[in-house]
Protein backbone atom coordinates (compact mmCIF):
# COMPACT_ATOMS: atom_id res chain seq x y z
CA UNK A 1 0.00 0.00 0.00
CA UNK A 2 1.07 3.57 -0.62
CA UNK A 3 -0.44 6.92 0.25
CA UNK A 4 -0.97 10.12 -1.67
CA UNK A 5 -1.69 13.60 -0.42
CA UNK A 6 -5.27 14.68 -1.18
CA UNK A 7 -6.24 18.28 -1.93
CA UNK A 8 -9.31 18.97 0.24
CA UNK A 9 -11.34 21.95 1.47
CA UNK A 10 -10.48 24.16 -1.51
CA UNK A 11 -12.26 27.12 0.13
CA UNK A 12 -9.69 27.24 2.98
CA UNK A 13 -7.52 30.31 2.24
CA UNK A 14 -4.22 29.42 3.96
CA UNK A 15 -2.29 26.58 2.33
CA UNK A 16 1.19 25.11 2.44
CA UNK A 17 3.96 27.37 1.21
CA UNK A 18 5.60 25.03 -1.30
CA UNK A 19 4.26 23.27 -4.37
CA UNK A 20 4.40 19.96 -2.56
CA UNK A 21 2.42 21.22 0.46
CA UNK A 22 -0.27 23.25 -1.33
CA UNK A 23 -2.79 20.50 -0.48
CA UNK A 24 -2.16 21.02 3.28
CA UNK A 25 -4.18 23.48 5.33
CA UNK A 26 -2.41 25.99 7.55
CA UNK A 27 -3.89 27.96 10.41
CA UNK A 28 -1.62 30.59 11.92
CA UNK A 29 -2.33 32.37 15.20
CA UNK A 30 -2.26 35.75 13.46
CA UNK A 31 -4.74 34.83 10.72
CA UNK A 32 -7.15 32.44 12.43
CA UNK A 33 -6.93 33.31 16.15
CA UNK A 34 -5.93 29.71 16.95
CA UNK A 35 -2.80 28.23 18.49
CA UNK A 36 -1.74 27.43 14.95
CA UNK A 37 -1.92 24.06 13.24
CA UNK A 38 -1.81 22.31 9.90
CA UNK A 39 -3.90 19.51 8.44
CA UNK A 40 -2.95 16.99 5.78
CA UNK A 41 -5.28 14.40 4.29
CA UNK A 42 -3.81 11.20 2.88
CA UNK A 43 -5.55 8.60 0.77
CA UNK A 44 -4.40 4.99 0.80
CA UNK A 45 -3.73 3.50 -2.61
CA UNK A 46 -4.15 -0.26 -2.56
CA UNK A 47 -2.56 -2.13 -5.42
CA UNK A 48 -4.46 -5.29 -6.16
CA UNK A 49 -2.93 -8.23 -7.98
CA UNK A 50 -5.32 -9.48 -10.62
Amino acid sequence: DTFQLVDFLPQWPSRGQTERTRACLRASPEDTLTNGFFVACFERIIKMDI
